[in-house]
Formats: structure tokens, sequence, C-alpha cells
């Protein structure tokens, strides 16, 4: 009861500020607490999956990850400066980035291509409700717990880009596999003539 007085108080402290004061709420028992651990937990849990797969399938799937990351990064900073929506709550020092951009999607992304590799279409369907779930499910906790806002961002922009990035790792994935070299290319092997065997002495006195 007291931590919940506490905590109360020091939003609508910082409310008044038109900010919201969270620094002490974390030391009182509040629902920020709870937040901190659901943002922490979504980074560093996911990669701990990948220890059912073999050390061959990181490392190839590792690349087209990272790739993923670094695009949602980007993404993020275009929809914050677009305001398609706010983080409210976060942890350091992703104060401006869904967590999930270093946890749980590039470790979906190395599952999602283990699966579907090389089948286009399986890939993007299987992107699609994986993205849908994240939809459905994990940014409506978040914005039901105060850590994000959807503001401007439309369900037809966010699968939009969904479909986009998908294609560009399946792309890229494809590419670092080296898909897209031309048969011609590959089916060229430098013809090797053997050494010329050198005449023996006999020979080389005849000629």
């Amino acid at each position: 009861m007291t931590s919940s007085i506490f905590c109360n108080l020091c939003i609508s402290v910082g409310q008044s500020r038109n900010t919201i004061d969270i620094g002490y709420c974390a030391y009182t028992g509040g629902i920020i607490i709870n937040n901190q651990i659901l943002l922490w937990s979504s980074i560093i849990l996911p990669w701990f999956t990948l220890v059912f797969l073999k050390k061959e399938d990181i490392k190839r799937y590792m690349p087209v990850a990272l790739f993923g990351a670094l695009m949602t990064t980007i993404v993020g900073e275009l929809a914050l400066a677009l305001k398609w929506w706010v983080i409210k709550d976060a942890i350091f020092p992703f104060y401006h980035m869904p967590t999930l951009t270093y946890g749980g999607f590039p470790v979906g992304i190395i599952w999602i291509f283990k699966f579907t590799n090389k089948r286009f279409f399986l890939f993007m369907l299987v992107n699609l409700i994986f993205d849908f779930g994240l939809a459905s499910t994990w940014n409506k906790l978040l914005a039901s717990r105060g850590i994000i806002e959807i503001v401007n961002a439309t369900p037809f922009q966010l699968l939009l880009q969904d479909i986009i990035n998908a294609a560009l790792l399946y792309r890229f994935q494809m590419w670092q596999e080296g898909v897209f070299i031309s048969p011609e290319l590959k089916n060229i092997s430098p013809k090797l003539q053997p050494a010329a065997k050198p005449l023996d002495q006999d020979e080389q006195e005849k000629n």
C-alpha cells in the first residue's frame, strides 16, 4: 500500500513537469520494477534458445540476424522522428529503441531461416505470422503497461514495413550464400593442363 502511494506520487509529480519521473518508483515496489524486468528479459532470454541449434546454423544465420537488427534500428529512429510511436519506459542504454530489436527479433530471424531457408513464400508467410503475433500480443502488452504508445502508425504502415523488412532479409541471406551468382560464373572452373613431362635423354638425342 505504501509503495503504491509513493509510486503514484512520483508519477503525478513527473507529469506536472510534462515528464514521467520513474527513478524513485523503481525502488518502491511499484509496477516500474516489473517493467524493467520485462524489458531486460526480452533482450536476454531469447538468446538462450540458441543452445538448441547447431553451431553451424548459428554461424550461418548470425550475419542476417545482425543485418535485421541494424534495419530495425534504422526504422526505429525513423519511427521516432515521424512519431509513429513513443517509448515511455526504457532501460539503459536503449532509451529510444524497442528492446526486441536486440533480443527476440534477431533470434527470431535465426530460427525462421533455420526452417524456411531458400523457400521464399514460406519464409514470408512465417514472418508475417511472427510479426502479427508480436503486434497482437507483445506490443499490446507494452502499451497496456505504459512502456510504448502507438501514435501515428497505422496497421497498413506496420504491415508494409514488415513485408519490406522480410524481403530485404531474404535477399541479404541469399546474397550471403551466393545464390544470386549467375550460373555461368558458378560453372566456370579453371581447366589446368598437366605439366609437360620432361623428355628422356634418349628422346632428346633422337630429336
